[in-house]
């Protein structure tokens, strides 16, 4: 059997590339204490993969952990930000994490102290079809006023 040497180097190069994709939030173990001008330090976690993968957009959303009922699946109860992961350089990434800082004053926090499910949905494209899909994530804070 005959290989081209082409083919053989194209198949090393693509078995030795990994495509990094969005899986999570790293948790906030502090105390979120917001001002009329805060800014939150929303991290993503980033994990390679063996296939085409790119994240294109994250949608951030906010609700009190008492109204969780209706925060499941793709619902963002109360919208904060859309980010261009494109536009920030953050689509395609290694092995890791990134920080975006995303606006969370203390007039988003309508229920007062407690505390509060941050949710990113992210569109991601995977494999040769590139299909998209949406990829929910959230983590919980303690908030102070």
């Amino acid at each position: 059997m005959h290989f081209s040497f082409t083919l053989l180097s194209t198949l090393f190069l693509a078995a030795g590339h990994a495509w990094a994709h969005i899986y999570g939030l790293s948790p906030y173990t502090a105390t979120y204490h917001p001002t009329p001008t805060s800014t939150f330090p929303l991290t993503f976690l980033t994990e390679n993969g063996p296939t085409f993968a790119a994240d294109f957009s994250v949608v951030i959303g906010l609700y009190p952990t008492s109204e969780s009922s209706i925060g499941g699946g793709n619902a963002l109860v109360d919208y904060i930000q859309n980010i261009d992961l494109v536009a920030t350089g953050h689509s395609s990434t290694g092995t890791g994490s990134f920080t975006i800082n995303i606006p969370l004053p203390s007039s988003y926090f309508f229920s007062g102290s407690g505390n509060y499910v941050i949710k990113a949905i992210v569109t991601q494209a995977f494999g040769a079809a590139e299909t998209a899909q949406l990829a929910p994530f959230t983590i919980t804070i303690a908030v102070a006023l």
